[in-house]
């Protein structure tokens, strides 16, 4: 499926729709969003495969890996907002001094207005859709911003949005660089993005310029401490699986080990041990070992691989054009290392 870019001219007039839309006041009845956000659901559930396909053709995603990280993670947040949006809705008391007593004031919730959501290529599914039903329970106008190194799933949502959701409140714009530089050019309400610091860095400065609250979430090294009590057979396969899930591509992924020295031999070979258990047939081959998002990461990757003074145990084999990064080990990496770079 190829993905088409929305036009520059179309970008204001797409989040002009959407403020008129929500100052018209469709959004604030507590039943209309209901609707709406249970519609988010029947978007995912009556077009699963059609997902998990889009999934499999831009990151090589095993199925079973987006109905789980995705596929849950959305319908556990449609069903809480739907079933809590009354008590989120509703007045509440505030806290006040006693010459206000007869006054009794109250504290009600009120929508921000048009939310933009940026998301990144990992898992634009759950990153865009649950933002999209926190927005919808708080009664505001969104414009989803899909990642484009993932068009067969941008294209999707694109493509499946306006036949759920209604068409003006809830909106796709699909581009790159360009097409975001416009949209951050706008004024919006509150801006959710998740993906990297530098990203978010040009975010921020664009956002200050009318004093829009963020919403940031980022990646990190995602360090990780093992006690020399602890299991390493547990430990291992519990930290291999954090590291290979997705390829690798979940911020929240462990990326390097803190270990005792006596011990960092023992659980190199628990992770050996831990690789050959989920791989028998090797990554490469393995129907449940996805693939990085494109040749231009990949190849990035493989210059950090190469430019290492650590010692790689096993993996390091990267194939740029399958766009395949294996599983890799590196012990003895200092702090200044190329690994540690990013």
């Amino acid at each position: 499926m190829s993905l088409t870019y929305t036009s520059l001219d179309d970008i204001p007039k797409i989040h002009d729709t959407a403020q008129r839309a929500w100052l018209s006041g469709k959004a604030k009845s507590v039943a209309f969003r209901k609707e709406q956000i249970a519609q988010v659901g029947y978007l995912v559930k009556d077009n699963k495969q059609r997902f998990k396909d889009a999934m499999k053709a831009d990151l090589g995603r095993p199925y079973l890996e987006t109905e789980f990280f995705d596929f849950g993670i959305v319908y556990a947040e449609a069903r809480m907002a739907y079933d809590s949006i009354g008590a989120w809705t509703a007045a509440q008391s505030a806290a006040f001094s006693a010459k206000w007593f007869f006054m009794r004031p109250r504290g009600v919730p009120q929508p921000k207005g048009v939310v933009l959501v940026i998301a990144p290529f990992n898992y634009p599914l759950f990153l865009l859709l649950v933002p999209l039903i926190s927005a919808i329970a708080g009664g505001n106008a969104v414009v989803l911003k899909p990642p484009e190194h993932t068009p067969a799933f941008s294209a999707l949502l694109a493509e499946l949005l306006p036949k759920y959701l209604d068409p003006e409140l809830y909106q796709v714009i699909n581009g790159a660089v360009p097409e975001t530089t416009k949209i951050l050019e706008l004024q919006w309400d509150h801006i959710m993005y998740t993906g990297n610091g530098r990203v978010a860095r040009i975010v921020a400065q664009a956002a200050s310029k009318y004093l829009t609250p963020l919403t940031l979430e980022l990646g990190g090294k995602n360090p990780v401490f093992v006690d020399p009590k602890v299991d390493l057979t547990m430990t291992a396969r519990r930290v291999l699986w954090g590291r290979v899930s997705n390829a690798g591509q979940i911020c929240m992924a462990p990326e390097y080990v803190l270990v005792p020295e006596e011990i960092q031999d023992a659980f190199v070979a628990a992770l050996r041990a831990a690789h050959d258990a989920f791989f028998p047939e090797g990554p490469k081959n393995s129907a449940s070992f996805g693939r990085i998002v494109t040749e231009a990461h990949a190849a990035r990757i493989k210059g950090l691989i190469e430019g290492t003074k650590g010692t790689i145990e096993f993996g390091g084999e990267v194939d740029v054009g399958e766009k395949y990064v294996a599983p890799t080990v590196v012990s003895n990496v200092r702090g200044d290392d190329s690994l540690m770079s990013e």
